[in-house]
C-alpha cells in the first residue's frame, strides 16, 4: 500500500529510529491533521496497546483500517502523552511537495519512490520548464526508499546518459 499510494488509515508517514516510531510527516487535510498529529510525535500506543519494541509494519497494520472507523492514537511530544482520535478515511497519497524559493529557483521534495511518484516530479518539472527557473533543488531528506523502478524512472528525468545503477544479486 505504501508503494501503490493509496490506502484506508490516517495519512502519517513514520518512521523507527531508537526512540521509538515517530511521524516524518501529516498529509494535508488528512485525518491525523484534523484530529492533531505533528510532524516530530512519536507513537507510544495504538487503540491502547503499546508499541514499544514493534516493528514498523506491525504498528501501520494497527493504525490502517476500515474507512470510516476510528482509531486511538497515543503520541508522546515532548514530556507529554496524548491520546488523538482520528477516524480513518481513504487516502490517496502525494509524494512530491513544491514551492518556488525565488523567481529562479524550484524546491521539490520526493517524500517516497512510490507508484505514483514518478509522474509526480515529471509533472512538476514540465510545470516549470519555461518558467525562467534556473535551479531545482531535489530534497530527498526523510525519504525511506520505496520502488525500485520509479526510482530509476525519476533519475532519468534527470540523468540523459550512462549508467545509473546496477543490481547485483548473490
Amino acid at each position: 500500500t505504501d508503494i501503490a499510494g493509496e490506502f484506508s488509515g490516517i495519512g502519517v508517514t513514520i518512521t523507527q529510529n531508537e526512540n521509538g516510531i515517530v511521524v516524518l510527516s501529516v498529509m494535508d487535510g488528512s485525518p491525523a491533521i484534523k484530529a492533531g498529529v505533528m510532524k516530530g510525535d512519536y507513537i507510544i500506543a495504538v487503540n491502547g496497546q503499546s508499541v514499544e519494541g514493534m516493528e514498523i509494519a506491525s504498528v501501520k497494520n494497527l493504525i490502517v483500517g476500515e474507512s470510516g472507523s476510528e482509531v486511538n492514537v497515543t503520541v508522546r511530544r515532548g514530556e507529554e502523552e496524548i491520546v488523538l482520535t482520528c477516524v480513518r478515511g481513504a487516502v490517496k497519497m502525494t509524494y512530491t511537495q513544491t514551492k518556488m524559493l525565488t523567481d529562479d529557483i524550484a524546491y521539490l521534495k520526493l517524500i517516497q519512490f512510490s507508484k505514483t511518484a514518478a509522474e509526480e516530479v515529471k509533472t512538476y518539472v514540465k510545470d516549470i520548464q519555461g518558467k525562467g527557473i534556473k535551479k531545482l533543488v531535489f530534497d530527498l531528506r526523510d525519504n525511506p526508499g520505496g520502488d525500485l523502478d520509479t526510482a530509476l524512472e525519476i533519475a532519468n528525468i534527470f540523468i540523459s546518459m550512462g549508467r545509473i545503477g546496477e543490481l547485483r544479486y548473490k
